[in-house]
Order: C-alpha cells, then structure tokens, then sequence
C-alpha cells in the first residue's frame, strides 16, 4: 500500500529539492521502509537527471544503507544490488516531450487502435 511519497523537484521552481536531500533527511525511516518490503522509484528527464541520478542519489543510498542498516560499504552495494535485482530500485528516465517526436501512423486509426482512440 502507498501511504508516502516524497517528490523532489530540482528544475521547477524556485526552491532547488534533490532526492539525494531527501533521502539523507529520512534516511532512517527509509532503510526501515526497505527492510519491510519497500521500493524506490527515481525518474526524471535523462537529459538532465541521468548522470546526476547514477552518481548522487545511488551514492546516497548507499550511505543511508551502509549507515541505518549498520553494514559496510561492499555489504549496502549488495543490499542494492539485491533492490535491483527484485525491482525495487529503478529509475524510469525519459526524455522531454518537446525533443521526442512519435513515428508517423499509418493506416486507419480502428486499426491502430481497436478500441477507437486516435
């Protein structure tokens, strides 16, 4: 059940919010939350978030781990990886709807769609 979401918006706004903040913040109550069966899902525009997501927030996460969960750092890399592995760390980045342009359709819109939807 989703009772909590944190949302980060570093880009919109004038007050910069990162996840890497966020998770330092609730650090311990996220470890727990992992512990108990929780996921992280982190998306955003890859043309902006991608390389910082790889380095930042996964370095935070990591640290959250390491230190809440009392491991060392090899022990919260494999705790991560295991997240990975059952789906419950992902990133979803996309790409800005201005820059992405869909394919040309072709044929009837009953055909590409049978429900009706164009």
């Amino acid at each position: 059940m989703l009772n909590r979401t944190s949302l980060a918006w570093s880009r919109d706004g004038t007050e910069k919010i990162y996840v890497q903040t966020l998770l330092e913040q609730d650090g311990a109550e996220a470890f727990r939350w992992l512990e108990q069966g929780a996921a992280i899902y982190i998306c955003g525009d890859a043309t902006r978030m991608a390389a910082d997501v790889d380095v930042g927030v996964e370095r935070t996460l990591l640290d959250v781990i390491a230190r809440h969960g009392g491991l060392s750092s090899e022990e919260a890399s494999r705790y991560l990886d295991r997240l990975s592995s059952e789906h419950r760390y992902q990133r979803d980045v996309y790409y800005e709807p201005c820059s992405f342009h869909p394919p040309q359709q072709t044929g009837r819109p009953s055909e590409i769609f049978p429900d009706g939807r164009r």
